[in-house]
């Protein structure tokens, strides 16, 4: 299992944080009181925020998928 280079604990996954434009449907009641579904409409990633942390110390290990596979399969070009 391959550990964080940051905080040195044991890690078998990676948390992928990005930055997304999210649709939601909006409407408001007979009242007037604002109503949102549960679940959004559309979501889109955007090229300014796409890394791949630790879960433990959520320091960045990977900029990009391949170097995170790359990582969470110990350096192996499989």
């Amino acid at each position: 299992m391959p550990r964080c280079p940051h905080c040195n604990k044991e890690i078998d996954y990676l948390e992928n944080i990005q930055e997304c434009i999210v649709t939601w449907e909006f409407r408001v009641d007979e009242e007037g009181i604002p109503c949102y579904p549960s679940d959004p409409i559309d979501i889109e990633p955007t090229d300014d925020l796409n890394e791949w942390v630790c879960p433990c110390c959520e320091q960045t290990i990977a900029y990009d998928e391949e170097e995170a596979v790359r990582f969470l399969m110990g350096g192996k070009d499989d």
